[in-house]
């Protein structure tokens, strides 16, 4: 059975052509970052569980899906036990940069409307935008 992270893993969160501007992106294609980040960037689990919890207390509309990404991390050292070789190992980081980068500044955007959450959804935001920089001229 393929997991969620598996698939995220084998194609962009943002499906391309998309022109954010009119089409912004979904609160499930910001969890979907989270989750993909979290596979990759293994030691701010705590820090993106609680980003994630923290969306699902600010937008009760999306609590079943913020649900379902807690347990694909929850279910993240099994899998990684089950098989070393995770598909993370082959993903392409480049291709993911603008993804990320929305999806950082707009979990940044929902902690501004949400103070009481702030903390937690500015921290999630913290861990992909450091771990997504954006490419510059020299790279």
């Amino acid at each position: 059975m393929q997991t969620r992270i598996e698939e995220l893993c084998n194609r962009p969160v943002i499906t391309p052509p998309r022109d954010l501007e009119s089409e912004p992106i979904t609160r499930q294609e910001i969890l979907d970052c989270l989750l993909l980040t979290a596979a990759l960037e293994r030691e701010h689990a705590v820090q993106i569980k609680q980003a994630m919890e923290a969306m699902a207390f600010c937008a009760p509309d999306i609590a079943d899906l913020c649900k379902r990404n807690l347990a694909e991390l929850r279910r993240l050292p099994e899998l990684l036990r089950e098989d070393a070789t995770m598909p993370t190992d082959y993903l392409d980081l480049d291709d993911r940069q603008t993804e990320m980068s929305v999806a950082w500044q707009s979990l940044r955007a929902i902690a501004a409307a949400n103070p009481a959450q702030a903390e937690y959804l500015n921290a999630g935001a913290d861990i992909l935008e450091s771990y997504w920089p954006p490419l510059t001229l020299e790279e």
